[in-house]
């Protein structure tokens, strides 16, 4: 309250103690960081998690896969036995508006198999594909990718790495079946899932806030009644910026808000349909 700039209430972590066990590669240790993070911030900005191929590589940096077995292999005769795979994520184009992200279990010769994504979407041959969050896809500065078990980040930098920030909260503003709350004036940066999130409840209002940095929804509200969402700013989220679900009688508004960098990163979202 009083002047001056809004106060910020965040889950972004400052990592300061980086080892080096190998050229131009950095880990760090999260005591109390997630089974994932999403939000690494460097210099101020999104990072994308590291990737192979690159974007900027050939075909828009996806790969392709001749053939699949049921919904947890794909072989593709152009991938190499090394490096092995195992361990990172497999991002599958199932079409133009589905990028599914899961779990690689196995890669053995020019397979690759996968922890099945239980959505709607079947496999087909032929479909775009690229890999993420291993280490061998740490090959130019600001990649880094991130083992949930050790809780350990690692980072590809040629110099001592700058200001990094993680995200070790997942949400932020948490509103359960509570009635006339007003959020005002406030800034939200750095949630690992949510910055704002509201389920049940009626009359919640939310005006002249700023959402930065945030990993699934930059706001999420499934009230019971009504809901206002006024004279807001969500940026830079991976995921989806805003979402509002209200039942019941009454009228809900969102009105004069702004939405800037959302579900920009490939790879980096929730998978099936409704994301990104």
């Amino acid at each position: 309250y009083g002047h001056g700039p809004d106060p910020v209430i965040s889950g972004l972590s400052p990592i300061t103690s980086w080892y080096s066990p190998a050229a131009d590669i950095y880990e760090a240790v999260i005591p109390g960081a997630r089974g994932m993070i999403n939000c690494v911030i460097i210099n101020g900005k999104l990072q994308a998690v590291g990737r192979f191929p690159k974007v900027t590589a050939e075909n828009g940096g996806y790969l392709n896969f001749e053939s699949h077995s049921g919904d947890s292999l794909i072989t593709d005769t152009q991938l190499q036995a090394e490096p092995d795979w195992s361990g990172g994520e497999i991002v599958i184009r199932k079409n133009h508006w589905i990028l599914d992200r899961t779990h690689i279990i196995s890669h053995q010769g020019n397979s690759i198999k996968f922890k099945p994504v239980t959505v709607f979407y079947k496999l087909v041959d032929r479909s775009g594909y690229f890999i993420q969050n291993h280490p061998a896809c740490l090959t130019q500065d600001g990649d880094w990718c991130y083992d949930g078990v050790s809780k350990k980040i690692r980072l590809r930098y040629s110099s001592k790495p700058p200001e990094v920030k993680v995200s070790t909260l997942d949400n932020l503003l948490i509103i359960n079946s509570n009635n006339y709350i007003k959020v005002l004036n406030l800034a939200f940066e750095g949630a690992n899932q949510k910055g704002i999130t509201a389920t049940g409840g009626s009359s919640i209002v939310i005006e002249n806030c700023k959402i930065n940095f945030t990993g699934i929804f930059g706001v999420q509200l499934r009230v019971s009644g009504t809901a206002e969402f006024n004279n807001n700013s969500i940026s830079n989220c991976l995921n989806n910026a805003f979402s509002l679900s209200a039942h019941g009688s009454g009228t809900s508004s969102v009105r004069n808000n702004i939405i800037t960098n959302t579900g920009l990163i490939a790879g980096m979202s929730g998978s099936g349909d409704g994301n990104c």
